[in-house]
């Protein structure tokens, strides 16, 4: 009986893990990878690619215009594909972005500013991204914890329902 009811638990929650999915958002730049696809901000990366590269710059002959780039690498750095995409942007804001995006789910900012010409750099804050992915994960712990006992409950429940099939 108790075997039953631990191989339905295990059963349960392997279907529920199987989907992983990791989706980042950094400003205006999406990030989404589960099993079938790698979405790197404007484009879908090949499924066998490694990581993505993220780039935002100005357009160094037209300050109303913003270079973005989206590319797509293997392991051994071989690029697989590659999109521009050029905006329209205030003339006065200055924008420098670098990101790097791996099939794991991790990002990185290689190097970052995006700030009006004010003398304020707006470089990347490795001590805020700390603290709210550790409120993140602090978050994401509990909603484990409430799956979890949720899942338990629904076993039992089905176990009582079905009589202890």
């Amino acid at each position: 009986m108790a075997i039953r009811k631990v191989a339905l638990v295990l059963v349960i929650s392997f279907l529920c893990s199987a989907h992983a999915r990791s989706v980042s958002v950094v400003g205006d730049v999406f990030i989404e990878v589960d099993d079938n696809k790698f979405r790197c901000d404007k484009i879908e990366c090949p499924l066998n690619a490694e990581y993505c590269v993220v780039t935002k710059e100005k357009d160094p002959n037209d300050a109303s215009v913003l270079v973005r780039s989206n590319t797509c690498y293997t392991k051994l750095n071989e690029e697989l594909t590659k999109s521009v995409f050029k905006e329209t942007v205030d003339p006065n804001t200055h924008i420098h972005l670098i990101l790097k995006a791996g099939r794991n789910g991790g990002v990185s900012s290689i190097n970052s500013s995006n700030s009006l010409q004010t003398g304020n750099t707006g470089d990347f804050d490795a001590e805020a991204f700390n603290a709210q992915m550790k409120n993140f994960q602090e978050n994401l712990n509990r909603g484990m914890e409430n799956l979890s006992s949720s899942l338990n409950t629904m076993s039992n429940r089905l176990q009582n329902m079905f009589g202890g099939i």
